[in-house]
């Protein structure tokens, strides 16, 4: 074999196994420069539709689970953090409607259990997790005062484990896509190339 054949059969072979070392080495370049946080919450390259997907479809396994937990907090936080309020009969007295009412919308704002997860609040997602866990834990929610006409509204037992249960597992399936102060990391998105 004549030796410019040789020489072109090597080239062809290097060019064809360095191939894929360079698009790994070119990949991996790409997702250190996407965020400088620690590597477990470092996401690849992923271009919007495809970060959007995989998001979607994290949430849609989360509220797969939140079903089970779905009537505990029907049962003790809805009449305040939904549209699902069920108004007491005192509600209408002088004075406690627009008590009530304020208070309906300050709770609603912060966090509003109307739809399924991701809940809608002031806080990005991962920390109301950690809020409701929070609350919960130390029998902060449903508040005192709520307590004192709604009795047995408290969530305490089996019920409170499950739903602290819910909010570790969701905190941890979620926690890959939130930064240390809870909000949601988004890949940068793979540039659309035009074809050659």
């Amino acid at each position: 074999m004549p030796i410019d054949e040789r020489h072109s059969m090597t080239a062809r072979f290097l060019r064809l196994a360095l191939f894929p070392v360079a698009l790994f080495l070119l990949w991996r370049m790409s997702v250190a420069e996407i965020d400088k946080t620690p590597q477990e919450n470092r996401l690849p390259a992923l271009s919007r539709e495809t970060f959007q997907l995989v998001q979607d479809s994290i949430f849609r396994t989360i509220n797969q689970d939140y079903q089970a937990v779905r009537p505990i907090l029907a049962s003790s936080c809805f009449d305040c953090h939904s549209k699902f309020t069920k108004y007491p009969w005192y509600y209408k007295l002088p004075l406690v409607k627009s008590a009530i009412d304020g208070h309906i919308k300050e709770a609603s704002e912060s966090l509003d259990l109307s739809a399924d997860f991701p809940f809608p609040g002031k806080e990005p997602v991962f920390q109301l997790l950690e809020a409701v866990r929070e609350e919960v834990e130390e029998s902060k929610m449903p508040p005192i005062s709520y307590r004192l006409f709604h009795w047995g509204k408290l969530i305490e037992g089996a019920a409170r484990d499950s739903l602290l249960n819910w909010i570790d597992d969701a905190k941890a399936i979620i926690k890959k896509f939130h930064d240390e102060h809870g909000h949601l990391i988004e890949a940068e998105p793979l540039e659309d190339k035009p074809g050659p």
